[in-house]
């Protein structure tokens, strides 16, 4: 059992580990008005599906030039990779969020 003091650790869920049939195990796109948030693209690698800097970073690199090339301008986006984002190639992943886009 736990004390009180040590309590119980909650998962934590985000939008890449709800299950949706849009495959959001890899990539959750969520598209929002211009100007609503501060950045136009916010990219969410959480640290607990990605351990090493190296591969989160890698994985934002991707996502952020794949969004450019894509993504409407006059919208904010918000995406979250999920945890099978990194086991993908680049074209994949572009794939991927090609299909959140439309």
């Amino acid at each position: 059992m736990f004390s009180k003091k040590e309590g119980r650790k909650k998962e934590k869920s985000s939008p890449c580990s709800q299950k949706s049939g849009t495959g959001s195990e890899i990539v959750f796109v969520r598209r929002r008005k211009s100007g609503f948030q501060k950045k136009p693209l916010f990219i969410v690698v959480k640290k607990d599906d990605f351990k090493l800097a190296s591969k989160r970073n890698l994985l934002r690199r991707r996502i952020r030039v794949i969004m450019d090339e894509c993504a409407d301008k006059k919208e904010d986006y918000c995406v979250f990779a999920g945890k099978k984002a990194d086991k993908l190639s680049f074209e994949e992943l572009k794939e991927e969020i090609k299909k959140q886009l439309i």
